[in-house]
């Protein structure tokens, strides 16, 4: 074999592992992005129960333009973290997040809750009457 193919070879197997290098990188980077927004939430758990009337709701939204809690707008920071207090009313509560990327695509998250509300007892006491004699 001459020594100039053996160069052509090799050139053309360079160009083929960067053209396939940076189709690997294309495909990484757009499958993020293809995938829309995603919704973490840290605290609290589904299905959780609560003995007062208030709870934070925290998390991480991923490649987010905005994101609502029951149709408000909530603020995340510049690594997506979000915390938000909710007060809750007695019995079941469901929580929805919804967030949204720049190319239209949305995600929800819905969080059911539970208040327990402390049920408070009329002090009602035994009217007593006193008789003289």
């Amino acid at each position: 074999m001459n020594r100039g193919f053996i160069q052509k070879i090799v050139r053309a197997s360079v160009i083929v592992v960067i053209a396939a290098g940076l189709a690997f990188f294309i495909y990484r980077t757009s499958l993020s992005y293809l995938s829309g927004p995603q919704i973490d939430v840290a605290s609290p758990a589904d299905y959780a129960a609560f003995s007062t009337p208030t709870t934070t709701i925290s998390g991480i939204a991923e490649r987010v333009q905005d994101i609502t809690l029951d149709g408000r707008s909530i603020t995340i920071d510049d690594r997506g973290n979000f915390s938000e207090t909710v007060l809750l009313l007695p019995g079941y509560n469901i929580e929805t997040l919804s967030a949204h990327d720049p190319f239209g695509h949305v995600t929800e998250k819905r969080l059911e809750l539970v208040y327990n509300a402390a049920k408070t007892a009329a002090s009602t006491s035994p009217a007593t009457t006193a008789t003289s004699s």
